[in-house]
């Protein structure tokens, strides 16, 4: 039985890029995925019985192009027809933009709004920010590119401050051709201190009047915490939106991630990490065929219900612990949830009295979540390893 939401597999092409972002934790050994292991690849997910969605990245996937190619090609003989690609956007041309229409490649620009923010964390080898060459990428996009584009913010401590002028900035670039979609991530490497996390806070609520004009003039505009999950998209779609397993981290469930080598590990985030962090949780290798869900659940089942996009795997390598939110997910979490209130009330007021209820909801639940976390068995390497074998 196929279910609607599609087995997300991200595809490590190469851990090279023409960047030298200061918060990527990637392990840039200079590895391409070989040819034959993409053929593998297609062929494994060709088998699967339920809709898949191919999502190549690094490193950065366009310094790889032609393995690029073969995965969107191979995977379309294959019956594979949603792509995501995630990309600094500095390689893209004309050329690979008509590309992009013609397989229909969803296309996420890492752009972190103004130069006072861009130029602190993506920046180039020799240190010089990459702001400024992002832009006419941008533009570029907007012109020749059919289906409406993405953009990746990336916030950490040091560039909260800027976060809602950054957004202001991206929008600013619509005039009357209206159409992107806005996503943030945060760094969650590192502490926040409290005036980080208050000025996201606010910068959350300055974003939702941004929003709420921009819908008042018929843009097609959206602001999403994690570009995953579809339900955390600001607005009504975060308050209202609630399909099974909805707000559930995608660990073990529909994601797989594989590395240059062409073994395959429950996430995409898990190759980031260094190899004796993650050889517990190795699933195989494409030579050997894909796993099916029935084996991803059986690798680690995650508590459901995860409102923070808080990675167990992530954790697990850095804490120790894979069940320790971070405090800036549960901030953000909660002050997503004041922003979409106020854009209820703004946009629609008659639903302003269901939106506070709703809101009130979700809280209780993550409240409930946290504490059945709290109770759950710490899973140790050793017993993951024993798991997987």
């Amino acid at each position: 039985m196929q279910e609607e939401r599609p087995l997300i597999v991200s595809v490590n092409l190469t851990t090279a890029c023409n960047l030298a972002c200061t918060y990527c934790e990637a392990i840039h050994r200079r590895e391409r995925i070989g040819l034959d292991d993409l053929d593998h690849l297609a062929n494994g997910v060709g088998a699967l019985d339920e809709p898949v969605q191919l999502v190549p990245f690094g490193g950065e996937p366009q310094v790889a192009w032609k393995a690029l190619e073969h995965l969107i090609e191979g995977g379309e003989a294959n019956g594979v027809h949603d792509f995501l690609m995630c990309t600094n956007g500095l390689l893209t041309n004309e050329s690979r933009v008509d590309y992009f229409n013609q397989h229909h490649i969803e296309i996420t620009v890492s752009w972190d709004g103004v130069p006072e923010a861009g130029d602190k964390l993506r920046i180039y080898p020799d240190g010089r920010g990459a702001s400024a060459d992002v832009e006419p990428i941008f533009e570029l996009l907007r012109e020749r590119y059919r289906l409406r584009p993405q953009v990746r913010i990336t916030v950490g401590p040091d560039t909260a401050a800027y976060f809602a002028r950054s957004v202001e900035h991206v929008l600013s670039f619509l005039a009357e051709k209206p159409g992107v979609k806005i996503c943030f991530m945060p760094v969650s490497t590192v502490p926040w201190p409290e005036a980080s996390l208050r000025a996201m806070e606010e910068a959350l609520n300055y974003c939702a009047d941004l929003l709420v004009e921009h819908e008042r003039k018929g843009h097609d505009v959206s602001l999403a915490y994690n570009e995953c999950i579809g339900v955390h998209e600001i607005g009504q779609q975060f308050l209202f939106a609630d399909p099974e397993h909805g707000h559930a981290c995608l660990w073990g469930i529909k994601m797989l991630g594989v590395d240059t080598d062409g073994g395959i590990f429950p996430c995409h985030t898990v190759i980031e990490l260094r190899k004796e962090s993650r050889a517990h949780l190795s699933m195989g290798n494409v030579k050997d065929g894909v796993p099916d869900l029935r084996r991803r659940l059986e690798l680690m089942p995650p508590p459901e219900g995860n409102p923070f996009h808080c990675c167990y795997a992530w954790n697990l390598a850095g804490s120790g612990d894979p069940f320790k939110v971070p405090e800036v997910y549960r901030r953000i979490y909660a002050a997503c949830i004041t922003a979409s209130e106020r854009m209820v009330r703004a946009l629609s007021p008659d639903r302003a009295e269901e939106a506070a209820g709703r809101a009130g909801m979700l809280l209780e639940r993550t409240a409930r979540w946290e504490r059945d976390l709290s109770a759950r068995t710490r899973p140790s390497p050793g017993r993951l390893e024993s798991e997987a074998s």
